[in-house]
């Protein structure tokens, strides 16, 4: 088993694990797949008798070779599985399976309005404070090479809900909250309807996520928790992270 875990550091001091969490049962056949095109460099410098899995065990010597293949060869590798990435959202929808505790509503769709803008539109409703006696839970499936979605692929999860999405969106909060007329931009958000005319999604591009991830598609589940570990609200994005110079398909 390979098991990967970021830890980011707080604005208060100290590392706060969890920040991004990736877990493969196949550690060898998953750890070639993420590495990509470096995988076989790796290979290569390091004078594996073989590039496939499993590795057999021996001893290895050199390392300066491959620090300076690094260092000169892999200033642009437009194969790696993971960089810098564009955001492309196809889907938004609220979750199938809502309890009637319900309290925290989203109707959110995207409307192309050019053939280069692409606008967010809908409303948020908050029939509870949105505030930090919620906890927030993301988790992100990848899609799988052999179909269907693989859960895990990131976790996020956070008992300082309201506080902990703030500072994630970044730049994005300030859009959202003025886009659909919250009476204020910081936390609690009070009860009531939101709505917009719409919202550039280009804005929504500036947030403070991973500037590079791994390339793929994904299905993102938000949901907030109150302490009972009960859903509140749940929204689900389907999306892609593709490199800046690709196009949609």
């Amino acid at each position: 088993m390979i098991n990967v875990n970021w830890a980011s550091w707080s604005l208060t001091g100290g590392w706060k694990t969890n920040s991004m969490v990736y877990t493969s049962k196949n550690a060898c056949s998953s750890l070639k797949k993420v590495l990509g095109n470096v995988w076989y460099s790796l290979m290569k410098a390091f004078n594996s008798p073989k590039t496939s899995c499993p590795i057999a065990p021996v001893k290895i010597f050199i390392f300066i070779g491959f620090s300076y293949l690094v260092k000169s060869k892999n200033v642009f590798m437009p194969n790696l599985p993971l960089g810098e990435y564009r955001t492309v959202i196809e889907k938004i929808y609220p979750c199938a399976s809502l309890n009637s505790l319900q309290t925290i509503k989203t109707n959110l769709y995207f409307n192309k309005r050019t053939s280069n803008i692409t606008e967010m539109k809908g409303n948020f409703t908050f029939l509870v404070p949105f505030d930090d006696s919620l906890t927030l839970d993301v988790n992100a499936a990848s899609w799988s090479l052999i179909g269907g979605w693989k859960p895990n692929s990131m976790v996020y999860i956070s008992k300082t809900a309201c506080s902990s999405l703030k500072k994630i969106l970044g730049n994005a909060w300030y859009s959202l909250m003025k886009a659909f007329n919250f009476s204020k931009a910081t936390c609690p958000i009070p009860l009531g309807i939101y709505v917009t005319s719409g919202l550039d999604f280009k804005e929504i591009e500036d947030h403070n996520f991973p500037k590079v991830y791994f390339y793929g598609k994904y299905k993102t589940t938000v949901k907030i928790k109150n302490v009972k570990n009960d859903v509140l609200g749940c929204i689900i994005l389907e999306l892609s992270l593709i490199r800046p110079w690709e196009k949609p398909i």
